[in-house]
This record gives structure tokens, C-alpha cells and sequence, in this order.
């Protein structure tokens, strides 16, 4: 198999759960913004709506291949800020935070490969 395609199977694999999570969060924030609410952050449900805008145009983002290199590694934050902020007493959630952010920071490390939105957006040099 290429390269190129699994850097796109890893971007999609990646990139899913986000995409999901977000969505769940725009359509449904109560549960989410009732543990925010629980935490103390002020403006739960804005929060909330916030976090799903961000989850989904990251994941798709990542999905498409666009500023990988610029949004993967946020998304990498973010999962280490969330595993220690929210799933700390959680150990399988926070270790899949983890795991999430060490697979993005190495996709931002080799880049989006050929299938990618960034790729193609380029202009050509001679």
C-alpha cells in the first residue's frame, strides 16, 4: 500500500472522531455543556457550541489534507488539555486522548501526503 494513501486512511481514521464528536456536541450540547457546568467553566453551552465548531472544521480539516501541519498539532493540544482537564480520572479516555495527540503530532511531522486538499492548492514551481 502507498504511502500516500495511508497517510490518507490514517487522516480519516484520525479525523473521524472528531468530526462525530463534534457534531454530537452541535446537535446535543446538554450533556456536554452539564459537565462543563459541573467543572465551573463559565458559559457552558457556548463552550460547548465552541468546541463542536472546533472539533468539526479541525476534523474535516484533517480529513481533507487542508493546513495540516498548522491545525494537527492544535488538535494534538487539545487533546492532551482535555485528557488532563476532563478524563484525568479516567484512565482508558485520557490514554486515548493521548494516543490521539501523539498520532496527530506524527501526521503533522510527515505531512498530508498527495491526497490532500493542501497538496493540490499549491501553486506549481519550476
Amino acid at each position: 500500500m502507498s504511502d500516500n494513501l495511508l497517510k490518507l486512511i490514517a487522516r480519516i481514521l484520525l479525523a473521524v472522531l472528531f468530526v462525530v464528536s463534534g457534531f454530537g456536541k452541535l446537535t446535543d450540547p446538554s450533556a456536554v455543556a452539564g459537565m462543563l457546568s459541573s467543572l465551573k467553566l463559565p458559559g457552558a453551552t457556548a463552550l460547548t457550541y465552541l468546541v463542536g465548531l472546533g472539533e468539526v472544521v479541525g476534523g474535516v480539516a484533517i480529513i481533507i489534507g487542508y493546513r495540516l501541519r498548522a491545525i494537527a498539532p492544535l488538535l494534538a493540544a487539545w487533546c492532551i488539555v482535555t485528557g488532563l482537564i476532563v478524563h484525568l480520572s479516567m484512565p482508558i479516555d485520557l490514554m486515548k486522548n493521548l494516543g490521539l495527540a501523539g498520532g496527530l503530532l506524527l501526521l503533522a511531522t510527515t505531512g498530508a501526503g498527495s491526497f490532500a486538499l493542501e497538496r493540490r492548492a499549491r501553486p506549481v514551481t519550476a
